[in-house]
């Protein structure tokens, strides 16, 4: 697939050289403060990958000797309640990941339906306030691949939501920004997001959740992962 902007020199037709990029450059596009409205979330630039000091979390609360590579464990049959219930189940991380990736995507949808704008289009647009940025930097931010981040930002063009102006640091490659339409969009659709936020942080307080840890040990998460992958990744050594 070629990517949008590629006879522009866009970093997706030209190789991965815009990974130095700053994609706080500026904030032409609007006159809106995008940091005046975004409850709850983190300023991507602020997160570096391996910023969480391992040692401030807790040894992880499953056993790792339970859980085998399918990730789900039965338990040993001795578990059954009076009702003759099924068997719980110790459930492995990657799965436990992929059950929370399932309710926070319900719960994102269900707070966005009355905008009309899908969650992971928001995550995308919302990422792009800190623009102008490269693809390349897009697709960091974001975690998904060049390729996938291309993409949205050609649908986004489509309606007229992208501007792209010469990078000054590379000249084979645009940087990328939304247009003044596309902030009030992000910004607006904001606001109706931050009632479900609220909400969520009255709940984690009200079972006594220290939200903020939270997210330090879902960042933590984050780079693990990303270190096994590209653990994978490397060539294997004979």
């Amino acid at each position: 697939m070629t990517a949008p902007g590629a006879e522009d020199g866009d970093p997706a037709a030209n190789g991965d050289h815009a990974r130095d990029s700053d994609p706080a450059a500026g904030d032409p596009a609007g006159d809106r403060d995008p940091g005046a409205v975004k409850p709850g979330a983190v300023d991507p630039r602020a997160v570096k990958p391996g910023a969480v000091d391992p040692g401030a979390v807790k040894p992880a609360a499953v056993d790792p000797g339970a859980v085998d590579a399918g990730g789900v464990v039965p338990g040993d049959g001795g578990d059954r309640d009076s009702t003759g219930s099924e068997r719980r189940e110790r459930i492995g991380l990657l799965f436990q990941i992929f059950r929370t990736h399932l309710v926070s995507s319900k719960l994102v949808g269900r707070a966005l339906e009355p905008t009309g704008l899908g969650g992971e289009d928001y995550a995308v647009y919302s990422y792009l306030l800190f623009g102008p940025m490269t693809l390349t930097a897009l697709a960091d931010g974001t975690g998904m691949p060049l390729t996938t981040a291309a993409d949205y930002v050609k649908r986004f063009d489509q309606r007229g939501h992208i501007v792209r102006q010469p990078n000054p640091d590379d000249g084979r490659s645009r940087l990328l920004s939304l247009t003044p339409a596309a902030r009030d969009l992000v910004l607006d659709t904001a606001e109706v997001f931050s009632k479900t936020v609220g909400h969520l942080d009255a709940v984690m307080e009200e079972a006594g959740i220290d939200s903020a840890r939270l997210v330090d040990q879902l960042l933590l998460v984050q780079d693990l992962l990303a270190r096994a992958l590209d653990d994978l990744d490397r060539p294997s050594r004979g």
